[in-house]
């Protein structure tokens, strides 16, 4: 497509054109050396870590300005971000696999799905995120049932010194979609703060997040909002005491809140029009320890306990009372320990032992006349739960100095389900020399996924009769699983550039799917009666490259592409709403390493099938988003931003337009802090 070809061609041109090479300034600097943590469970420099991870870093999501995880996930290499069914929300999809297979962790403790399958990433703001690692591929040696598709893990910001502060907030319009008709009032307000101490013995932090949206409508005159109306609030609290150097003991306490409302005309005879309200609240209790000890390794326990709570109710404008009501409980609790024990400069084992349960509870209510409401069960139980104790062993063992290897396993006992055994490898193999200017090394895994029915898949009761259909829970469902093979080549020279291809095959057996177990007849009330059941095979299979350039001080090049091949193995028809190619490319420009920098970011998604039986395609498009950050003085700092530049937005009337349903939104902000 021209489009590919002319991006591919101007990021060769601007890295011929360059000139002299030299070291990038801190703020674009490509920060190979950063620790992570989420391939190895284990803390690794990012370029040494045998397991492929990437990582969108503090400094990307201040550049790109992103307030939640969905916005600061767009920047990453390959991932695709859809729609979740029947909310207003966002999820993630890795390689081609779907969200419910991806597991979500902040601190490595899992997130609440707020439909109990999918995270929500708009829900997660970025007010105390230190930066997102990205895992792709079966994990589930590693983090357990749900992480067949990769982990995304949101790491926290820790105090690093005695006192840190900072207090940012800026507004935004849609321009002509602004629900008030008018073009420069502030359709968006965002605000997040964060103050941090450190000290001898102790240290603590709050930090806080929030977004208030009017919305936005596309068509001037109609009921309809496309954008919801919506104010969602994070909030976090955490205290850590560290007696001396080997020991630290910490809790922790989060808090979300949503209160959404979506605006829609129903197409029914005469047109009702109806509004769907949300209201959420996440209540997360974390605490934990950890001990260190140069002889007998590292040990940490955690505790974790959350708390979702989810209402939504449909009313009809024209009625004079609510017609329905949903409510939904989630209650999660983990216990987690892990105990590092090196044997030697080379050799570190790793185990750790998991307990965890959860409990879902969920009814609605309808009424037809005031007061005369009528309860429907919609589990067929009214609380269903499930639990499991988790065993998992990892060997990280540098052979010699251009070979490490790490295979390990993880034992599951599941109440319902029983044993399972999961294992994988990986390994790091260094082409050059270590201290060689220039490095190339080669990284390898093949991992093994397991993913266990979630409560919904087996005990869901959803009667829409009045829609003509109902869905049925299966509490016969079998465990879904997954091989995953990835294999890289990276080079680079670290204060210059990076360049990383890799090949990728994941192989996916017994997926839970919907299919139709009883068609309309006169015994069932004429309707369409749907269940899980274990029907598919799939493969997702592809390429990415991954590269950024640094040719001066001032400039920074990102280009990313990732090839996708997704099909289903049954019928053999291509996946839906995976598109074959995507590119993600962006420039960073900091004049003479001055105070401004300008950002322009590029997304290219190529066609896409979007419903195979129905033989319907989702077009291409081209999006960019532009940002602009200058600091004024040490503290303050004035950002400007224009998202989606060309106002490249979907026909809300075609059912198959995958592109952005948001328009142009620009806004402006400022931010002072002490670092």
């Amino acid at each position: 497509m021209p489009s590919y070809k002319f991006t591919l061609n101007s990021f060769f041109l601007l890295a011929l054109l360059a000139g002299q090479q030299a070291q990038a300034d801190e703020t674009l600097a490509l920060k190979l050396d950063q620790q992570v943590i989420s391939g190895t469970r284990t803390q690794r420099i990012l370029i040494e870590s045998p397991v492929r991870t990437e990582i969108i870093s503090r400094q990307d999501i201040e550049r790109s300005h992103a307030r939640n995880i969905k916005e600061a996930i767009s920047l990453l290499p390959g991932a695709l971000l859809q729609k979740i069914h029947g909310k207003t929300g966002y999820e993630a999809w890795l390689q081609g696999v779907s969200a419910n297979r991806v597991l979500v962790l902040i601190d490595n403790e899992p997130v609440s799905a707020s439909t109990g399958s999918a995270v929500d990433l708009t829900q997660i703001g970025t007010g105390n995120i230190s930066r997102i690692e990205v895992v792709k591929g079966a994990t589930s040696a590693l983090y357990g049932s749900n992480a067949m598709g990769g982990v995304i893990n949101i790491i926290t910001q820790q105090p690093a010194k005695p006192l840190t502060y900072s207090i940012q907030g800026d507004i935004g319009s849609f321009g002509d979609q602004n629900v008030d008709g008018n073009e420069i009032d502030a359709a968006q307000k965002s605000a997040s703060g964060s103050i941090s101490l450190l000290q001898d013995y102790w240290y603590g932090s709050v930090v806080f997040d929030l977004v208030d949206s009017d919305g936005f409508k596309p068509y001037e005159h109609a009921w309809d909002q496309k954008g919801p109306i919506s104010q969602k609030s994070n909030a976090h609290i955490k205290v850590g005491i560290t007696p001396d150097d080997s020991q630290e003991y910490f809790v922790g306490v989060d808090y979300y809140s949503e209160d959404t409302e979506f605006r829609e005309t129903l197409l029914l005879p005469g047109r009702p029009e109806r509004s769907k309200l949300e209201e959420a609240d996440r209540l997360t209790f974390k605490a934990g320890a950890n001990w260190w000890h140069d002889t007998w390794g590292d040990t940490q326990v955690r505790i974790f306990s959350e708390l979702l709570r989810d209402t939504t109710n449909q009313d009809v404008r024209s009625s004079a009372h609510v017609d329905q009501e949903r409510h939904a409980e989630i209650q999660t609790d983990k216990f987690t320990s892990q105990w590092d024990l090196p044997l030697g400069a080379e050799h570190t084992l790793t185990m750790g032992l998991e307990y965890e349960q959860q409990q879902l509870e969920q009814y609605a209510w309808t009424q037809t006349t005031p007061g005369n409401k009528i309860y429907i069960q919609e589990l067929t139980k009214p609380s269903v739960d499930r639990s499991n104790t988790q065993f998992y062993f990892q060997d990280a063992y540098r052979i010699n100095q251009r070979l490490e290897i790490l295979p390990g396993f993880r034992i599951q006992d599941d109440s319902d389900f029983g044993d399972y055994f999961t294992p994988k490898i990986n390994g790091r193999y260094n082409i050059t020399d270590a201290n060689a200017r220039t490095q190339q090394f080669i990284r390898f895994g093949v991992g093994h996924g397991y993913r266990v029915p979630n409560l919904k898949e087996r005990y869901f009761l959803f009667d829409h009769s009045q829609n003509g259909y109902k869905v049925i829970g299966n509490p016969d469902l079998d465990p879904e699983t997954a091989n995953s093979f990835q294999i890289s080549w990276a080079i680079t020279e670290p204060s210059l550039y990076y360049l990383d291809i890799n090949l990728y095959l994941n192989k996916l057996k017994d997926l839970i799917d919907t299919t139709t177990v009883e068609y309309p007849n006169p015994g069932n009330g004429n309707l369409s009666i749907y269940s899980y059941t274990n029907i598919g095979r799939a493969m997702t299979r592809g390429a990415e490259i991954t590269s950024y350039f640094t040719p001066h001080n001032d400039l920074k090049l990102t280009f990313n592409y990732s090839y996708l091949e997704a099909k289903n193995e049954i019928t053999r028809q291509a996946l839906n709403k995976r598109p074959r190619h995507q590119i993600k490319a962006g420039v960073d420009y900091q004049p003479d390493a001055g105070p401004l920098t300008l950002s322009l970011l590029g997304q290219s998604q190529s066609k896409a099938v979007y419903d195979s039986s129905r033989n319907l395609i989702a077009g291409s498009f081209v999006k960019f988003d532009l940002k602009a950050n200058y600091q004024i003085n040490q503290s303050l700092k004035l950002y400007v931003g224009i998202d989606n530049l060309t106002d490249e937005q979907r026909d809300f009337s075609i059912e198959h337009d995958l592109r952005p349903d948001e328009g142009r939104f620009t806004y402006l902000g400022i931010k002072w802090s002490n670092f």
